[in-house]
């Protein structure tokens, strides 16, 4: 399905749709979906039950109101490294934070519904537990 959120019918379609939803997984830029009505704040009010999982690029900091491509925010956090080097980072095979961000998301948002537990955001860094997984006790800089 697929929702042009710059048509009112559209944008009906999409209320219908969250009157019955558990979750509502997004990843607009930052302000996109306020302009249209369906901020988290507006989405919160209508529909109390509703679980608002907004997927960024980019958190708090200079940064923030950037759109972030999948293979920008592997170069970034370090990810690209690890199939490549330091002078030659390598994006890997698939859009792979896109994935994660997602899986994760979901994954979340359906603990959260079996808790009934109502988070105010959903903002993790899922590049980060990836780029750690194939070094145990080595942090996110880098260095033991």
């Amino acid at each position: 399905m697929v929702l042009d959120f710059a048509k009112a019918e559209d944008r009906e379609t999409m209320h219908r749709l969250l009157e019955s939803a558990d979750v509502f997984l997004e990843n607009f830029r930052d302000g996109q979906l306020e302009k249209q009505g369906l901020g988290t704040n507006e989405l919160r009010k209508k529909y109390p039950h509703l679980i608002v999982a907004g997927h960024k690029g980019f958190l708090s900091g200079p940064y923030e109101h950037r759109p972030a491509l999948d293979e920008v925010v592997q170069m970034m956090s370090g990810l690209a490294a690890m199939t490549g080097t330091r002078e030659k980072p390598q994006r890997v095979g698939s859009s792979a934070n896109d994935i994660m961000g997602g899986m994760f998301g979901a994954i979340y948002s359906r603990r959260t519904v079996s808790e009934t537990w109502r988070p105010r955001r959903w903002r993790r860094h899922p590049h980060r537990a990836v780029r750690e997984l194939p070094v145990p006790g080595c942090p996110a800089h880098g260095r033991i």
